[in-house]
């Protein structure tokens, strides 16, 4: 089975800070521009900052303000303000010619695989559990204050490769087990 990842772009500490998103919410238009841009960000994450509708056709405002869910007349007033400030570029020559570039989405982009989640989510059952705090119905296993750390680490389910848990029960510790 191959490994999902999944890609979200999130706003660094100081976002609204940063001198050109002040200017932005300073125009009529600010805070549509802002979301505007989040949007753009959003639907670029997988493609390194570009986007393009197709190989062969690049996005104009009119036809990327449907696929990003928003009013064309205000996506017009919103390119304008961020191309003119510098957060968006369509790009003129190379192999992203009449590409729309969002520089800043390579710093707003985070990503992880499947096996970070459940890693996470096992280590915040984990916590919960040392904090007294009781799983719920569905996830109770093996009582922490009562398991083995190899035990523990079965019950949190943190990855699907073979662990010795997965391995025949031994009840008499002399007795040679292969794993």
């Amino acid at each position: 089975m191959a490994n999902k990842y999944f890609y979200f772009i999130k706003l660094k500490d100081g976002f609204y800070d940063i001198p050109e998103i002040k200017v932005l919410l300073s125009y009529p238009c600010g805070y549509a521009a802002v979301t505007f841009l989040q949007k753009l960000m959003l639907e670029a994450r997988n493609h390194d900052g570009y986007l393009r509708l197709n190989q062969e056709t690049p996005y104009t405002v009119e036809t990327l303000c449907p696929v990003i869910h928003f009013p064309t007349d205000l996506g017009r007033e919103c390119e304008k303000a961020l191309a003119g400030l510098g957060l968006i570029k369509w790009m003129s020559q190379g192999e992203h010619d009449g590409d729309l570039y969002i520089p800043m989405t390579a710093d707003c982009i985070g990503s992880e695989s499947d096996s970070t989640i459940r890693s996470r989510k096992s280590r915040e059952d984990h916590s919960q559990e040392e904090a007294g705090i009781d799983p719920p119905e569905s996830k109770k296993g093996i009582s922490n204050k009562t398991a083995t750390a190899v035990q523990r680490q079965c019950n949190g389910s943190a990855t699907t490769a073979q662990r010795r848990c997965n391995s025949p029960f031994r009840t008499n510790p002399h007795e040679e087990t292969r794993y």
